[in-house]
């Protein structure tokens, strides 16, 4: 009688590890989102937006399907030429809905507001002398300006990482300018204006969770 138990028993193990291997293959696979569930901060790293500035974000959960965010920047230079440098910084306040309730995770829309002020300095580069009157090579300019925009996206994490959240999104922004200061510049130059515009808006993040 005890040998046909045998092989029972070895049915019954088989089983048995089986169900705990799909128990936390389950597990694990809803790992990030339970992670996710919880956190109440994010720091974040938009990559695209450092082609133009250094920026670094403090989110915080306000409610299930909202989230408040502050972002700090400063000029990266990464795009405008050797000849013309930019420094300054910038802070911006966005207000996230996530409309599906998983806080940091799936669709969004983000409204933003911005202000940005910023100092731009041409190099020794710009030829001829004879465009500028006074003899001078180099020539600055000053910019104040606020923004209005909003971005939609999508957040998503990985089994791997649970704490990580990687995102896109797509937007538009109202750059309204305060001031501007020029100098070095011909009259006809520091007359000019650069005006009020609308510029798109990339985002590629790249955001811890806790």
């Amino acid at each position: 009688m005890s040998f046909p138990r045998l092989p029972l028993l070895f049915l019954v193990c088989a089983f048995l590890l089986a169900k705990v291997q799909q128990s936390s293959l389950a597990q694990e696979q809803q790992a990030p989102e339970q992670q996710i569930s919880t956190a109440q901060n994010l720091l974040t790293l938009d990559v695209a937006r450092t082609l133009g500035y250094w920026n670094l974000a403090y989110s915080r959960v306000i409610s299930e399907s909202f989230t408040a965010r502050l972002t700090l920047e400063t000029p990266s230079n990464l795009v405008l030429s050797e000849n013309v440098r930019e420094s300054g910084f910038g802070a911006r306040l966005e207000g996230q809905w996530h409309w599906e309730g998983k806080r940091h995770l799936g669709w969004y829309a983000a409204p933003n507001l911005g202000f940005t002020q910023s100092e731009y300095v041409s190099g020794s580069g710009i030829q001829p002398t004879a465009f500028f009157p006074n003899g001078t090579t180099q020539a600055r300019e000053r910019v104040q300006w606020f923004s209005v925009g909003i971005v939609g996206g999508y957040e998503w994490s990985i089994a791997e990482m649970p704490a990580l959240v990687l995102g896109v999104g797509v937007g538009a922004e109202y750059n309204i300018v305060s001031s501007q200061e020029r100098s070095g510049l011909p009259d006809f130059v520091q007359q000019g204006s650069s005006g009020n515009r609308i510029l798109p808006r990339l985002r590629a993040t790249i955001s811890y969770a806790w």
